[in-house]
């Protein structure tokens, strides 16, 4: 982790002294996300941590509501999403 740490730090500081204005703007991008950037690496069980699943779930469920016109049962809407 501190590897890529240093490495984001590295080319933040390159870009800020950088001649080309978009880079310095990059720059200033990755300083206003670098904590997130750093999160992103982070890893469970050697396997990236992700929402996808939660994502696509979520995706499934309005596609259900969409499709169904309104539910009027509760009961139906948990047994078709579940």
């Amino acid at each position: 982790m501190d590897f890529r740490k240093k490495l984001l730090e590295t080319v933040i500081t390159e870009y800020k002294f950088s001649d080309i204005e978009y880079m310095r703007h990059i720059a200033m991008t990755l300083e206003n996300w670098k904590e997130k950037i750093i999160n992103s690496f982070h890893t469970s069980d050697g396997r990236k941590l992700s929402n996808g699943p939660t994502e696509g779930r979520d995706r499934i469920v309005k596609i259900i509501l969409r499709s169904a016109n309104g539910y009027t049962n509760f009961n139906r809407l948990r047994n078709r999403v579940f």
